[in-house]
């Protein structure tokens, strides 16, 4: 049987949470909250300063 999505989310946090390096943005906590009746997965990180992640990953791509 397949895991629920919910609960690779819930892996998948609990992995990032645990990665220690300067490359990749501290998770500090997630959870699930209920919003409009249907639950909702969240993740709080670690703020990093330098500007908009779309704006750097639109620098970054490749020409399309």
């Amino acid at each position: 049987m397949w895991p629920s999505s919910s609960g690779i989310a819930a892996y998948s946090a609990e992995l990032l949470a645990r990665l220690s390096h300067p490359g990749i943005a501290q998770v500090f906590e997630s959870g699930t909250v209920t919003v409009d009746g249907r639950p909702r997965a969240y993740l709080a990180m670690e703020l990093v300063p330098g500007g908009d992640l779309r704006a750097a990953a639109a620098r970054l791509a490749p020409d399309a």
